[in-house]
Formats: C-alpha cells, sequence, structure tokens
C-alpha cells in the first residue's frame, strides 16, 4: 500500500516524461520511456534489405539490390559478408542512443535492448555464429564514458544466443577524433591503422561484428578485415541503429555527408 502510494505521490509532483520531446506520460510502469507519437516515429528495419550493407530497399532512396550490393553500397570495398542493423538512426531513437552512449542512462537501456535483440531475430532469424566481437574503443575514451557499448549490446546477444563473446579479439591503438566530427574522405583517412588483432583469436570462426551504429560503414569493415586476416571463417556486422544512407552519384562521390 505504501508503495502504491509513495509511486502515486511523485507521479503527481514529477509526472514520467517522454526520453524524446518531454511530453507527460501515462502512468504504465517505469518501462515506458517513449509516447505514443514518438514510439511510431522509431523506424524498425525490416526485409526486405540490401544483401550486403542491409539498407531498407522499400523506402524509395536505395535501388534494389542483389549479391553485388545496392545502389548505395555496390563498388564500395566493404570486407564484411553482410551487414544488418535494427533500426534507422533518426528521431527519438536517435535521442535515446545519445543518451545511452554519452550520459551512461541506465534508464534507456531496456528499450534498447528489446529494439537490438527483436531485430537480431528478425534479420538473422536461425543462422547461427561461433562467437560475437564488439568493436572496441580505445582504452583512453572507455575510461571517460565508463563502458563500451558495443559491447554491452554484444553480451546481450551473446547471453541471448548461448554464444561466446570475444571482447579481447580487436583492440584500438592509437588516439584519433570521434568520427562523428569527421566527413567524408577523412574518415577513411582517420580509420587507418587504428585496429589491431586482440589477444583472443578468431581463427575458423563464424564472427558477428557488433556496434551501436552504422554510417558510412567504414569502422565495420576496418575491423571485419582486420578479423579476417587474423583468420576468421567469415565476418557479418549487426548494429542497434544504421543512418540511412542515399545513393551516390553517377561521379562516385557521396551525397550523404552524415557521420559515423
Amino acid at each position: 500500500m505504501w508503495t502504491a502510494l509513495a509511486t502515486s505521490v511523485r507521479s503527481l509532483f514529477f509526472p514520467p516524461l517522454c526520453r524524446a520531446c518531454g511530453e507527460v506520460l501515462p502512468v504504465q510502469g517505469e518501462e515506458q520511456i517513449l509516447c505514443a507519437a514518438c514510439t511510431h516515429a522509431v523506424r524498425l528495419v525490416s526485409p526486405p534489405v540490401c544483401a550486403r550493407c542491409g539498407a531498407p530497399l522499400n523506402g524509395g532512396q536505395i535501388q534494389e539490390g542483389d549479391i553485388e550490393g545496392c545502389g548505395w553500397c555496390r563498388g564500395r570495398p566493404l570486407a564484411f559478408e553482410a551487414a544488418r542493423s535494427a533500426a534507422t538512426y533518426e528521431g527519438p531513437l536517435r535521442d535515446l542512443i545519445l543518451e545511452f552512449k554519452f550520459k551512461s542512462s541506465y534508464r534507456v537501456r531496456p528499450y534498447l535492448v528489446g529494439v537490438f535483440l527483436a531485430g537480431a531475430e528478425r534479420h538473422f532469424g536461425t543462422r547461427r555464429f561461433d562467437a560475437i566481437v564488439p568493436v572496441p574503443l580505445h582504452p583512453l575514451r572507455r575510461f571517460q564514458r565508463e563502458f563500451n557499448q558495443a559491447e554491452f549490446l554484444g553480451e546481450i546477444l551473446a547471453r541471448s544466443w548461448s554464444i561466446p563473446i570475444h571482447a579481447h579479439a580487436l583492440r584500438r591503438v592509437g588516439w584519433r577524433p570521434p568520427q562523428s566530427r569527421l566527413s567524408g574522405k577523412w574518415r577513411a583517412a582517420n580509420l587507418k591503422k587504428v585496429f589491431r588483432a586482440g589477444t583472443r583469436g578468431v581463427e575458423g570462426h563464424r564472427v558477428l561484428l557488433v556496434d551501436d551504429v552504422m554510417t558510412t560503414g567504414l569502422t565495420l569493415s576496418s575491423c571485419a578485415e582486420i578479423l579476417l586476416e587474423a583468420g576468421a571463417a567469415s565476418v557479418s556486422a549487426y548494429t542497434l541503429a544504421r543512418r540511412l544512407p542515399r545513393e551516390r552519384s553517377r561521379t562516385g562521390s557521396d551525397r550523404d555527408k552524415s557521420v559515423e
């Protein structure tokens, strides 16, 4: 009784608010963090998607794809076998990911984990992997954030699938500016000689590489290249979200200057 009373009093003076738009939420439990409008605005990625980069094909932005890729990724030197994402990096979901990533928010984690696990089931179904490898952070950046968001997501998925996570299969060396501060060709230059094979071997493993957000795919591709050089049988990639790409112009340049 006292617990219910305390909850009612707290809701009266401190009503729960939507984490994206700030609208007052109906009292329906601690798990609700988005209002109805923001929940509806979260765009989940479902088939059909590009077989190579995982870009959604039903939005009219990307031409139909085949094993060589879609209108966005065809011809790009991507080292991973295939990439998939649970949702698009925009609107309310983007706000939640930023809160999760840079503020270590525990409040938004259950919702994001639900989106992440449901997306994995949608995209991979019965496909099996031998290990999950998270994209590593530089030790100093990990110290600043107090956790690696990719490793957190990877651990959740590894437990769900009952497979190991090899958090030390990759290591990040050298301090580089965050990809989110760069654009265009500088992203590729920023990633040169950043990743190295770690202390945990992946020889012969079918690896699923995990990160929070995919933009250009350069980070995932760089990591996949290192894992393949270390003997991995195959490397696919999975992220919580991805920016919607635009098709490249006829000259091959990127119209989309969003950052990773």
